[in-house]
């Protein structure tokens, strides 16, 4: 492939993302010093599981332009600020949450799709642009997109209801190599982002709130088990590689799910 930028990208998920799923361990570097690394379980849609560092998983050097690479940054920083505020005081079941706050959300998960044209195509429907750019590099997609995003951001513009999902259940939350699980709801569509292994938030456009408190609802373990198999599903129609998670039971949980697909 040929080099479009000058740094290692995170191809999808974000390193901050990667890291609320992670578990961290100390080992010695080429000098004997202790050092500490962030680990994930990835699970190919092939069925094969392995451990991985964060800051090299689903990682290419040069795969997106610098000015695409410094967006993705932007919007990724703002997003785990507003990650790193919910996941804080999820704990006491209400989320203040700010205008901004909700559009880092919002532009987040645009950013989601953006990264998988297959999905965008689907969420998109019959837009002339995405139908032309539907078998286009990913960077066609984002620097399209860069260059006029009126067209995305008005299929998004009453996005402004987000609820918080606690996870409570045996089974963790497992994370899409998307990063959004889109569900569908008659002609709308919610989409629900995993952001640690026992909270989620969910998007959706059928209130329009503008800030304030958000509070939490709790899932069940079917539920939880429901929404992994659809992610899974998703993964493996959209053509993705992998499915991240905390711990290899949690993969292992779906390798017959997975096979079934396949």
């Amino acid at each position: 492939m040929k080099i479009q930028g000058h740094s290692n990208s995170h191809i999808q998920l974000p390193k901050s993302v990667l890291a609320s799923f992670s578990t961290t361990e100390v080992t010695l570097n080429d000098c004997g010093k202790p050092l500490k690394s962030q680990f994930v379980y990835k699970m190919t849609l092939d069925g094969i599981i392995t451990k991985e560092n964060i800051k090299k998983t689903n990682t290419e050097f040069g795969y997106y332009e610098d000015i695409i690479e410094q967006y993705l940054n932007t919007v990724e920083t703002n997003f785990g600020e507003t990650k790193k505020k919910i996941i804080d005081s999820a704990k006491n079941n209400e989320i203040e949450l700010k205008l901004t706050d909700i559009d880092a959300v919002k532009k987040y998960c645009i950013f989601c799709l953006l990264r998988s044209p297959q999905f965008v195509a689907e969420v998109k429907g019959n837009s002339i642009m995405m139908d032309a750019l539907e078998n286009a590099p990913q960077n066609a997609v984002i620097y399209s997109y860069l260059q006029n995003p009126k067209e995305v951001d008005e299929q998004f513009e009453n996005y402004t209801n987000i609820t918080f999902i606690r996870n409570e259940s045996k089974i963790n939350f497992i994370l899409p190599q998307l990063g959004a699980i889109g569900i569908k709801d008659d002609s709308k569509r919610e989409f629900i982002l995993p952001i640690t292994p026992t909270l989620a938030i969910m998007l959706t456009d059928r209130e329009t709130i503008v800030s304030g408190t958000f509070y939490i609802g709790k899932i069940d373990e079917t539920n939880v088990d429901n929404l992994n198999k659809l992610a899974i599903y998703e993964e493996n129609k959209n053509n993705n590689e992998a499915i991240y998670a905390q711990n290899k039971e949690d993969l292992l949980r779906y390798l017959p799910f997975l096979h079934m697909l396949n």
